[in-house]
């Protein structure tokens, strides 16, 4: 097991619990929990890591707010994410949005994909497939968030 996989089920776990004491203070574990979430949201992630905190994020059962802030700053760095490795993110933050804040991801995927008045978007349109054009994709993206995914 990794970070990943024990910081959702650690802070799973302490989710009936009615208080938790930490550094001298007691607080509610909702209340930890969203500073875990806020803790975590303030630091540097590297690009490499990305795909792992999404997936992760995934399995913890986030408030409202804390879903939010987490998307927010997943899609921060989307627009410089190599295209090469940008559809395991784009998975990840669809599962992550089932729910809510998808439009969020949306947004910075279309703003992605149109930026084309970038030196980097001839690199980009020579790295997608062929026959994916980015308004497929983004009919794609739309279609599921309708509930058009099965």
């Amino acid at each position: 097991m990794i970070w990943k996989d024990i910081l959702p089920e650690c802070l799973n776990a302490i989710s009936p619990t009615d208080n938790v004491k930490h550094c001298g203070t007691e607080m509610s574990s909702g209340e930890y929990k969203e500073q875990c979430v806020r803790t975590l949201c303030q630091c540097n992630w590297s690009e490499g890591q990305l795909v792992q905190l999404a997936a992760m994020f995934n399995d913890m059962q986030l408030s409202r707010n804390d879903h939010k802030q987490v998307v927010n700053k997943i899609c921060t760095y989307i627009i410089d994410f190599p295209p090469d490795t940008l559809p395991a993110l784009v998975h990840q933050l669809l599962k992550l949005c089932q729910t809510h804040d998808f439009d969020i991801v949306l947004s910075h995927l279309s703003h992605y994909l149109a930026s084309d008045c970038t030196a980097s978007w001839n690199h980009r349109r020579t790295m997608l497939p062929s026959k994916i054009e980015p308004v497929s994709t983004m009919l794609y993206l739309e279609f599921w968030s309708l509930g058009g995914h099965a």
